[in-house]
């Protein structure tokens, strides 16, 4: 075997074949702009794999995307590959002269192929949207194992094994995902006839134990396809690594706490400790996508192992397990996209338009559309001017629909305290009727065809048991038919949390069509849409259609058409007679010819006559016509000035902190800030020396709503976060309706909560019903202009599986003025291509702690924001349990009192996990999040709405303990404020910038834990009690 020798000559022809693609199609290094650099002489790097050359001379590494080559007793490292692709887990073939890896530089991540003489790439595996990983050489060189990730209606997905013919071929199934649903690390034995790899019996979960072992290795012969498990023992067994020379297999596995090195005997079973040394912290926690350990390598003699450790590599002793470590340095050198961020202005407009606009009903006539904003009903002439509102204030009002003349409109109303009721209006006097007598959650009534009758349903009244909307336990279909109401069963629809479809009549009046879920038998598989066809008292129940992913369904008043919505385009179709027969509908023609009607995203779908109408935001489509509805409302804002006086003001900005300081309020914003005494007249604060600050900014609070179509006139989960000095939240994954229409309201004065700014619909790139198909730029502009539509000032890039999607996205988000905030997914490898293509920042952790220079170097240089949302850290054990393990929520009145006594019950009086001290991952985590602060990156506090309020303190003080109070006080103001682009009008007491602060009895710079005594919450000017959120006048 000759040793590995590569001239520069060489490198360069590497790098330039792996460029050589179809210019017609899209390539990640050269369609993709990257307009920056950043370099650097690295001597330490974060999750490494590495390989021995078969020469015992040289070993390959990966390091930020690149692959380097290294003499094994260490020294400078020369370059592989160089450029903006992702490669890593680079694996030498058995003769040497090839070497596999993992690269996206395809557009997805796949297996490739480079030939060390020569430096010409070729692709082995094409696995879109699927992503192929931890690719390994049979010992005579033909075949390659590797591991492939199967995307299901989770994201998440599972996990394949795959052998592949390096000649060529499809490749050939290994394991099934039902006794295998996560195998990974595969390696052959010495003798190529088995297959050695790490799996567990079930799909990811959060929070389990590896001390009860949750990898196993397991050994599948390759002549009978059998799989003998070998181990079964506390704190697993993974990255199974075989010895050349004795046979033997080297295993990781946590052991008190640690991950250590283990050496496993197939022949006798026999598992042994390789040496003392406790290695870096294991990903059996995590999502695994990256294998639980970096790749290793033993030298051709059998005699050391090569692993990543402490920053570093280091050569274990085979026999002693004593590590050396191998001293080495890289010049690296990476080109970085322009970060993705947007400004985004708060208060500079005296209306609040709307733009979560639901429920737009066109009349029969086809002049006037009634839709629902700010919980009102509003009546607007099609081709006229601005809508006006129909239904009071004090009352919610949804779900408009036209009798057939005309004349009337049914709608159901809700208030909190008398839950809701079905209405008929008159629509030439403006007088109305309720037809209900129960009070409930009420959805989607509708006339009958000769108008005499109204259907409707009605939930199981979970409000009045104390649950949220969202949490009925059924609906029944009743029928008022002059003042009688029959029933017409319990309905299965999951409209619990979810849009209600309308109801439909067929043309005769003789039965209802209703959409409906259908379950499907295989796990993780989205449940199928059905049009059902029911006569009034529910029975004879017929499927007349089905889609696959159809969201929303509207049948035609005749009957003969239907409109529906999949990947959020409208789509048409007719519906005839064929017997009991069930049609088949989709996106494409099929059995029958579809139509499609949007050119981008559209929803809430109704019929006006014989034309289909749909909606975007604002825009309104009847037919060929495009409207623009028009509602607004005055912008809540107060006027008048006051001032706070002696108070120990944190700025957040430069002037520091200020002690003995007046800030001046006029209306909404601050004034001034500093020693001069408040001018004559103005109504005075003495805070006695009490500290002044910004009200807190939650970038990752999930407020989850609890709402479907009936949203509640006030929302606890808003409520709470305000009482705890939460000013402003960016929720980075809700329901379009939901979350826009209630920022809306807030911003119009009608309920009380914070600023809430949303990205809505996330980017979802699982194959659930709700995911966003990015097959092209076209596909990813559509997906962010809905999003924007809405009233979205971001967008979440979630999970979209190739590296081609989310530069669309970026690029989509670039051309409409939007940030974009990627789910982290616990994927590294992802995270920092993440970075290099110029996401705004990362949410969630990174699933490796502690991180070395390599990350928080290029983390730096690519200007992107990091939230870190540790009360759910990935990787370990998070902190929310922590909190919940040395905290008393009980003995928190003002907690009881904003949060629902059943929440309480569920989530607080039994409280998890019991842990010991050097058990709590998250704190790791934490500690990684303090270097890349000191390395100059943004962080952010994020709480991840698992509980509402108190949350974000738990977060702050988690990151105030690893990185001191004044840098965790900046993360839950200044830096989210800058993170989501409104550090213009928030994040700092500073003149001009709007008066959202909190004040603390205590100064949190000396103990973080103050901030919870809570004086005042003050929102635009307006000064609130924080335990009653009574105004202070």
């Amino acid at each position: 075997m000759r040793p590995l020798v590569l001239t520069l000559s060489m490198l360069l022809s590497s790098m330039a074949c792996a460029k050589k693609k179809d210019a017609e199609s899209w390539d990640i290094e050269e369609s993709y702009k990257y307009s920056q650099s950043w370099k650097a002489t690295l001597s330490t790097g974060t999750w490494l794999n590495v390989d021995v050359h078969p020469d015992g001379a040289q070993i390959a590494f990966d390091l930020l995307g690149d692959l380097y080559l290294l003499p094994l007793e260490g020294g400078e490292a020369r370059v592989l590959s160089r450029g903006p692709a992702w490669d890593q887990d680079p694996r030498f073939s058995p003769d040497g002269e090839r070497l596999l890896y993992v690269s996206d530089r395809g557009g997805n991540q796949d297996l490739w192929v480079m030939d060390l003489a020569s430096g010409e790439t070729s692709r082995l595996t094409e696995g879109a949207p699927e992503r192929f990983a931890e690719g390994t050489w049979s010992p005579d060189g033909r075949y390659v194992v590797a591991r492939k990730r199967v995307i299901d209606t989770r994201s998440i997905g599972m996990s394949e094994l795959w052998l592949f013919d390096t000649r060529g071929g499809d490749g050939v199934q290994l394991t099934e995902t039902k006794a295998h649903p996560f195998p990974t690390e595969a390696t052959f034995s010495k003798d190529g006839k088995h297959l050695y790899f790490s799996s567990t019996p079930w799909r990811f979960d959060y929070g389990r134990d590896p001390n009860q072992g949750v990898f196993d290795l397991h050994r599948m012969d390759l002549e009978t396809g059998e799989v003998v498990r070998l181990t079964a023992e506390a704190g697993s067994a993974f990255r199974p690594t075989v010895n050349p020379v004795s046979g033997e297999v080297a295993l990781m596995q946590r052991k008190a706490g640690a991950t250590v090195l283990t050496l496993f005997d197939p022949e006798t079973g026999a598992r042994r400790p390789l040496g003392d040394r406790v290695f870096e912290h294991d990903n059996q926690e995590g999502f695994v996508l990256n294998g639980l350990y970096p790749h290793a390598a033993w030298t051709p003699d059998g005699k050391t192992l090569v692993i990543w450790d402490d920053g570093t590599l280091v050569r274990v002793d085979g026999a002693t397990g004593q590590a050396t470590p191998i001293s080495w340095t890289a010049d690296v050198a990476l080109d970085l996209a322009e970060h993705v961020r947007f400004e985004v202005p708060v208060a500079r407009e005296d209306t609040v338009q709307a733009r979560a606009i639901r429920w737009p009903t066109v009349s029969p006539q086809g002049d006037r559309v009634v839709f629902e904003a700010f919980g009102r009903l509003w009546l607007q002439a099609l081709g006229g001017g601005p809508a006006s509102p129909i239904t009071p204030p004090d009352r919610r009002a949804v779900a408009p629909s036209w009798s057939p003349d005309g004349a009337r409109l049914v709608y159901a109303t809700w208030t909190d305290a008398d839950a809701g009721a079905v209405v008929v209006r008159d629509m030439a006097s403006g007088s109305e009727r309720t037809l209900t007598a129960v009070p409930a959650q009420y959805l989607a009534p509708a006339f009958s065809p000769d108008g005499q009758r109204v259907a409707w349903l009605r939930g199981s009244g979970a409000t009045l048991r104390g649950l949220d909307t969202s949490q009925e336990l059924w609906f029944r279909l009743e029928i008022w038919d002059d003042g009688a109401v029959s029933d017409g069963g319990e309905y299965g629809g999951s409209y619990g949390g979810n849009r209600a479809h309308r109801l439909a009549w067929s043309a005769d009046g003789a039965r209802l069509l209703l959409v409906d879920d259908e379950p499907q038998d295989k796990p993780h598989t989205h449940d199928k849409t059905v049009l059902v066809s029911v006569d009034p008292d529910g029975r004879d129940r017929r499927v007349v259609a089905r889609w696959d992913r159809a969201t929303e369904v509207a049948v035609s008043p005749d009957g003969r058409r239907v409109a529906y919505v999949e990947n959020f385009h409208v789509y048409a179709a007719d519906l005839p007679l064929v017997g009991d027969q069930t049609l088949e509908l989709g996106p494409k023609d099929g059995a029958l010819p579809v139509t499609s009607l949007s050119e981008g995203s559209g929803g809430w779908l109704s019929w006006a006559g014989d034309q289909v109408t749909w909606s975007l935001g604002r825009e309104l489509h009847v037919g060929d016509a495009t409207h623009t509805l028009d509602a607004s409302l005055p912008r809540a804002a107060r006027e008048g000035r006051y001032a706070y006086v002696n108070a120990r003001v944190l700025t957040m900005g430069e002037a520091g902190v200020i002690d003995g300081a007046t800030v001046l309020i006029d209306g909404e914003r601050v004034v001034s800030v500093g020693a001069e005494p408040p001018p004559q007249g103005v109504p005075v604060v003495d805070l006695g020396g009490k500290t002044l600050l910004p009200g807190f900014i939650d970038v990752h609070a999930h407020l989850h709503y609890g709402a479907s179509d009936v949203q509640p006139q006030a929302s606890w989960r808003h409520r709470v976060n305000l009482a705890y000095g939460v000013t402003s939240a960016h929720d980075p994954s809700a329901h379009n309706d939901t979350v826009f229409a209630t920022s809306e309201r807030i911003e119009a004065g009608l309920e009380l909560g914070p600023r809430t700014w949303s990205t809505g619909w996330i980017l979802y790139g699982a194959k659930a019903k709700g995911r966003s198909w990015i097959a092209s730029y076209e596909d990813a502009l559509a997906h962010v202009r809905r999003q924007k539509a809405w009233g979205a000032v971001s967008v979440k890039s979630y999970q979209q599986p190739a590296r081609e999607q989310r530069q669309w996205v970026l690029n989509a988000a670039r051309a409409e003025g939007i940030n974009v905030y990627p789910e982290g997914g616990g994927d590294l490898f992802n995270n920092m291509n993440m970075l290099v293509d110029g996401h705004t920042g990362i949410e969630h952790a990174l699933p490796v702690a502690p991180l070395y220079d390599d990350v928080i170097g290029l983390y730096a240089a690519s200007g992107a924001g990091y939230t870190p949302t540790l009360l759910v850290a990935y990787g370990g054990l998070s902190g929310e349990n922590w909190f919940y393990q040395t905290e008393s929520l009980l003995e928190d009145e003002k907690f009881l009192t904003f949060t629902p006594a059943w929440w309480v019950d569920r989530s607080v009086r039994r409280r998890g996990v019991l842990v010991n001290d050097d058990d709590w991952y998250f704190k790791e985590v934490a500690r990684s999040a303090a270097a890349l602060s000191e390395a100059g990156v943004p962080v952010n506090l994020g709480a991840h709405g698992q509980i509402q309020g108190v949350g974000v303190h738990w977060e702050l003080w988690a990151l105030g303990e690893a990185m001191g109070p004044e840098a965790a006080l900046r993360a839950a103001t200044i830096n989210g404020a800058w993170y989501i682009g409104v550090d213009k009008d928030l994040g700092s007491v500073e003149p001009g910038k709007l008066a959202d602060l909190i004040v603390l009895d205590g100064d949190p710079l000396a103990d973080l834990r103050v901030t919870m005594n809570l004086v005042e919450v003050v929102k635009g000017g307006v000064r609130y009690d924080p335990d009653t959120l009574e105004v202070i006048e």
